[in-house]
């Protein structure tokens, strides 16, 4: 199925803010127990209302679900092997996540720093890995009915 440049933009944003909150979502559980806290606190602290904060915090989650998703068109180039067009991908996305991870406060400390590309790096992986399975069962439907339609043809004329 053919995608359209503004279908990928909004479908890369609604994922981008998706993985966004429920990555701030396993971070809050973890670091601020029963409470839900919607970001790095020392950045929260430089607005004045926490809505305008929150609402810059998913303009940039979309930001990199858009980055991602339009990124995908590396992938169409059937000539370029998969390990380049993932490594460039994974690349790009790379250092969108750090551009904004800088902007949100991610990388207080080393272990903000370690933890940070820890979860990309996993993300990334499960994401990966999730799109390659079913791609591989795309293309094995397809080809399994190209051949039932070259049998059922066969059959015909015999």
């Amino acid at each position: 199925m053919k995608r359209s440049i503004g279908f990928l933009i909004v479908e890369g944003a609604v994922f981008g803010i998706a993985i966004g909150c429920l990555i701030e979502l396993i971070f809050s559980s973890i670091f601020a127990g029963n409470y839900y806290v919607p970001g790095i606190p020392s950045f929260l602290v430089h607005f004045e209302n926490i809505n305008v904060a929150v609402a810059f915090e998913r303009a940039l989650y979309a930001l990199i679900g858009v980055v991602s998703s339009l990124g995908t068109l590396l992938f169409k180039n059937e000539e370029q092997p998969l390990i380049m067009s993932t490594a460039i991908h994974f690349v790009l996305i790379a250092i969108t996540v750090c551009v904004v991870g800088v902007a949100l406060g991610w990388f207080g400390s080393w272990e903000g720093v370690a933890g940070a590309v820890a979860s990309f790096v996993l993300v990334y992986v499960l994401i990966w890995v999730g799109v390659y399975f079913y791609e591989r069962r795309i293309a094995t439907q397809a080809t399994r009915r190209l051949h039932e339609n070259e049998t059922e043809e066969l059959e015909e004329k015999h």
